[in-house]
């Protein structure tokens, strides 16, 4: 597998906006879901949440 760098982006949050390179050198997951999401979205959040803790 070939790996590349990300190229730098920014977008908005519910913390505001945020770039890729304000995480530079920092282990980074990214995490999203669709606005419209469904119940079951919802539950995976909080799962999420629960193992990622910081």
């Amino acid at each position: 597998m070939l790996w590349q760098k990300a190229p730098n982006f920014e977008l908005r949050s519910t913390s505001g906006t945020a770039a890729l390179s304000d995480f530079s050198g920092r282990w980074l997951v990214l995490f999203f879901y669709a606005k419209d999401f469904s119940p079951v979205c919802s539950s995976e959040l909080a799962e999420f949440n629960r193992h990622h803790r910081i």
